[in-house]
């Protein structure tokens, strides 16, 4: 179970839902979003809150490529050209049984069959992962925020899911982005109450 007296200032308190998910890429989302003032929630409604992330936190990756020299004719470089930017996130969820609208964003929403007996079925295929705005939120120790927002962002489980009887149940997942129309992949806000 979550132990918060092993949560550092630099991976920020874990009190609530920090990653959410918007069935959208509307801009407009996405700029009122960037208000780091104001909750998730309170923008937009019908976000879906995916739950805590574990002790580890989030790995954001910037993922530069490296970049490729051009040359001229005796072979030297005159410039470099910029790598592919494929950022990412990766973390691991922390989920309890039975939360159907985390798990229709981890598997797709067509793939949550509902049985007679109020439960449901998850099938799990190729066509299972959900894109649309995804924002990562922590909050640190002192009331500062950083807020990261994936316009175009596609979820995936990235590693294995283990099920043991003495452990809550973590989903490994990567959050991928795609630019959007401005040509940008993510965006991150931080309060004033952030230090350094």
């Amino acid at each position: 179970m979550k132990n918060n007296e092993h949560i550092t200032y630099g991976k920020g308190l874990l009190e609530g839902d920090h990653i959410w998910y918007i069935a959208s890429n509307n801009s407009e989302d996405v700029e009122a979003l960037k208000d780091i003032t104001k909750t998730v929630d309170e923008i937009l409604p019908n976000a879906v809150g995916l739950g805590e992330v574990s002790d580890e936190g989030v790995t954001k990756t910037p993922g530069y490529g490296e970049s490729e020299a051009v040359r001229n004719q005796a072979g030297s470089p005159v410039i470099h050209s910029d790598g592919d930017y494929e950022p990412s996130s990766a973390f691991s969820l922390m989920q309890t049984a039975g939360d159907k609208s985390v798990d229709e964003v981890l598997f797709g929403k067509n793939n949550i069959i509902e049985d007679a007996n109020g439960g449901y079925v998850i099938k799990e295929n190729s066509g299972n992962n959900s894109k649309g705005i995804f924002v990562i939120e922590t909050s640190y120790d002192n009331g500062g925020k950083e807020r990261t927002i994936y316009p175009n962002g596609l979820i995936k489980l990235s590693d294995d899911v283990v099920y043991n009887y003495s452990d809550v149940n973590l989903y490994p997942v990567t959050i991928t982005p795609s630019v959007d129309e401005f040509g940008n992949a993510a965006y991150t806000v931080k309060s004033s109450g952030i230090a350094g």
